[in-house]
């Protein structure tokens, strides 16, 4: 299954990311992401490829290898993205991050969930 061009033929905008996937022997799933992850492409990123790992078999591969720009709202849209999946019963592996991707994925999901501790505690409080 592909979705999108090649991207040696098509050039990505930028703030753009393009997603294509191939099917991979052993029933998994190989998205890999092409473009820019940032604030700009973040809504849709997050919305569309929250939608296709849906429709994805049950192990997935998540290639960032292409992914030539990331800031923290694009790796929290991918990360907020992965963690859906994985809460739906998928096998998610995120592979070939650059080590800055790699970090920015660690601190949404670190943030994430201190803003999800820092949320129920508040609404414990006003239970009480």
């Amino acid at each position: 299954m592909s979705m999108g061009w090649e991207h040696d033929e098509v050039p990505v905008p930028r703030g753009c990311v393009r997603i294509f996937v191939t099917d991979e022997p052993g029933d998994v799933a190989r998205v890999r992401l092409v473009g820019e992850a940032d604030a700009l492409a973040a809504q849709r990123l997050r919305r569309d490829l929250a939608a296709l790992l849906r429709t994805c078999p049950m192990s997935v591969v998540v290639d960032l290898v292409d992914v030539t720009f990331c800031d923290l709202a694009g790796a929290s849209a991918i990360d907020r993205s992965v963690q859906q999946a994985e809460r739906d019963g998928r096998r998610v592996e995120v592979r070939d991050a650059s080590a800055l991707v790699s970090w920015l994925l660690r601190t949404s999901r670190e943030v994430g969930a201190a803003h999800q501790v820092a949320v129920s505690l508040d609404l414990a409080d006003h239970e009480a």
